[in-house]
C-alpha cells in the first residue's frame, strides 16, 4: 500500500478485493474504500470477514475493466491480488 502514497481523506477503491484479507485492505486512513471483485462467493466472505472484525467496509459485484463507479469516483485504485487481461488488438 506504501507505493500508492495513500494520503488521509482519500477515496479509494479496492479492485478484485476477493475476500479481502488484511493484508490487501486499503489503508484505514483512507476515508473511502469500497472493494470490488466478479466473484459473489468472494464479495460474501469479504462482508463477514468485515464485520466479524468490525470493520466499515463495502462490497461491490462487478467486473473490473467496467467499474460500477461514475469517473472521478477516486483518488486511488488499488488492486493487490486482481490482474487485468490484456486488451485483444
Amino acid at each position: 500500500m506504501s507505493l500508492a502514497h495513500v494520503q488521509r481523506g482519500d477515496q479509494v477503491v479496492d479492485l478484485a478485493t476477493g475476500t479481502a484479507t488484511p493484508r490487501g485492505r486499503p489503508p484505514a486512513r483512507a476515508h473511502s474504500r469500497p472493494g470490488l471483485d466478479a466473484a459473489p462467493r468472494q464479495i460474501d466472505v469479504a462482508r463477514e470477514r468485515a464485520v466479524g472484525e468490525g470493520v466499515d467496509a463495502s462490497f461491490v459485484v462487478g467486473n473490473m475493466q467496467a467499474p460500477p463507479f461514475d469517473d472521478g469516483s477516486f483518488d486511488v485504485a488499488l488492486s493487490v491480488f486482481g490482474r487485468a487481461a490484456a486488451a485483444a488488438t
